[in-house]
């Protein structure tokens, strides 16, 4: 029996790769997402309502999938970092990937909603500069100004195209709207 290669692995070996957030602390969608086969979820607690015990209950939601459970601490704190080693997500050494929220990047800054500000993307710019100067990949959101096909020309190996809550209300928007044309 062959081992599944790590995400890092299949980055490395044919990226780019495509991941979901998890916002809905979801079992049930978080299975769903991972049948879908996107390479990665997201699990999001900084964001969410959930809380490390519900970050487990998704792990074991796509556990038995090529789609990797990855976990946004809701802090850089001690005690939130040794948390998330402890359910058993940050057990690598090093770092392998920079992802860049280009969100919370605008908004640090002073740019609230505005992550295609011109002075967001020259910290962008630079951030791309140092992880490829440090033979480091980089994961990514799209944004209104910087879509998917653009981030992959710029060489990021993981790429966020989506969210639960995302998927589900514009899937029930679209059956709305089907069902409202045809009346």
């Amino acid at each position: 029996m062959t081992e599944t290669p790590t995400l890092m692995q299949r980055i490395a070996g044919r990226g780019p790769l495509f991941g979901c957030w998890l916002e809905m602390f979801s079992p049930i969608a978080a299975e769903v997402v991972a049948q879908a086969d996107y390479d990665c979820v997201l699990i999001d607690p900084e964001h969410g309502p959930g809380s490390d015990l519900d970050a487990v209950a998704l792990m074991h939601a796509v556990q038995g999938r090529a789609c990797a459970p990855l976990l946004r601490v809701p802090s850089n704190g001690e005690v939130a970092l040794k948390r998330a080693l402890d359910i058993g997500v940050a057990a690598v050494e090093g770092v392998d990937l920079l992802f860049v929220g280009p969100f919370d990047l605008s908004a640090g800054v002073g740019h609230v909603g505005k992550p295609d500000h011109p002075e967001v993307r020259a910290m962008i710019a630079r951030v791309e500069a140092a992880a490829q100067a440090a033979g480091k990949r980089l994961g990514a959101i799209p944004t209104p100004g910087r879509s998917v096909e653009e981030l992959v020309a710029a060489g990021y190996g993981l790429i966020m195209v989506d969210a639960d809550v995302l998927l589900l209300r514009d899937a029930a928007r679209a059956s709305l709207a089907k069902l409202r044309a045809e009346k």
